[in-house]
């Protein structure tokens, strides 16, 4: 889990030996996941889209065919939720959708599926995986490194995805 507000690491939601500023629903009082921004890059948190378990923030980017917006995400899909994804996270993807805007989010999903590199596939996991595919969104994990590791199980349950 990412460090909270409450971190004594933090001062007034800015880390102290990395030079950057955090972003999380300040409006909650104990967020599970925000998003470190590092000194020099130019975002604008979306607070509107902002909860306990989601971050999002808009930077722009360019490329070859110029300048776009790109949405940036962290979230949490808590493991007691059914079905695994919370609503400000499908929220999010429908405005980016509506909007033309390429979304990219980072997901403590604690949901098992093979196509993201978990051994086995869970009710959860296939519950997300069908919302991926139903919405047209990729899996951008490549390979099966553990990211949930305890003295008896590792398993891949942390899962980004995106519309590009």
């Amino acid at each position: 889990m990412l460090p909270s507000y409450r971190n004594p690491g933090l001062t007034k939601g800015k880390l102290k030996d990395v030079g950057g500023e955090l972003i999380y629903s300040r409006s909650i009082q104990h967020p599970r996941i925000c998003i470190l921004v590092k000194k020099g890059f130019q975002i604008l948190p979306l607070m509107h889209h902002c909860s306990r378990d989601l971050t999002p923030v808009k930077i722009k980017t360019s490329s070859g065919g110029g300048p776009r917006e790109t949405i940036l995400g962290s979230a949490y899909l808590p493991y007691d939720n059914e079905p695994p994804l919370p609503k400000e996270l499908e929220r999010l993807v429908m405005s980016c959708r509506a909007e033309g805007t390429h979304l990219i989010v980072g997901c403590d999903a604690n949901s098992h599926h093979t196509s993201w590199g978990s051994t086995n596939i869970n009710n959860r996991g296939e519950s997300l995986f069908n919302y991926i595919m139903v919405n047209g969104l990729d899996i951008m994990n490549r390979g099966n490194r553990p990211t949930f590791v305890t003295p008896n199980r590792q398993e891949v349950t942390d899962i980004m995805i995106a519309s590009l």
